[in-house]
């Protein structure tokens, strides 16, 4: 028996008390305490935040916390503004700097390894690479399956066409 079954009836109701402190506190109109027994100045009255400069850490959560008390004027209420930005610092943005990187050539794609060939009466597949595949399938490295037959298969790909034979069981790769 677990501890909730055990103790469900004065479990559930304490559980209920800190919910319900929360719910009144947020409820409109509710009285809350006063801090230091004086009544918060109205907004306007309050004086303006101090420059971020006056703060000696950066992560310093004071001056904005102060700003967001104040009220905004007229003109912010209206439209947000466009940017503004020097124009002589932007003009370069979007162009290329130096001449781009010469592409790497790739190293050519190693042929697929022909693993077995299985042939029922409805299908003949080709086993490379731990998955069957079948006549048109796409292959690792840019390879194509392009045919089936009792001793390998033919692959198209970025070598051209290559011939695959079946390798004897215990013969190197």
């Amino acid at each position: 028996m677990s501890f909730v079954e055990r103790n469900r009836r004065w479990l559930l109701p304490a559980l209920a008390l800190p919910l319900a402190g929360v719910a009144w506190m947020n409820l409109p109109g509710t009285a809350r305490p006063a801090t230091g027994g004086a009544s918060p100045a109205p907004l306007a009255a309050q004086a303006p935040p101090a420059p971020a400069s006056a703060y000696a850490e950066d992560n310093e959560v004071l001056p904005l916390l102060l700003a967001g008390r104040q009220s905004l004027s007229p003109p912010d209420l209206v439209a947000p503004r466009a940017p503004r930005t020097h124009p002589v610092r932007w003009t370069g943005l979007n162009e290329a700097r130096g001449p781009a990187p010469a592409p790497r050539p790739q190293a050519a794609a190693p042929v697929p390894r022909l693993d077995f060939l299985l042939e029922t009466p409805t299908r003949l597949e080709a086993w490379m690479g731990g998955r069957a595949c079948r006549e048109g399938d796409a292959l690792e490295g840019g390879f194509v399956l392009k045919k089936i037959t009792g001793t390998g298969v033919l692959v198209t790909g970025p070598h051209g066409e290559v011939r695959i034979p079946l390798m004897k069981q215990g013969s190197p790769p």
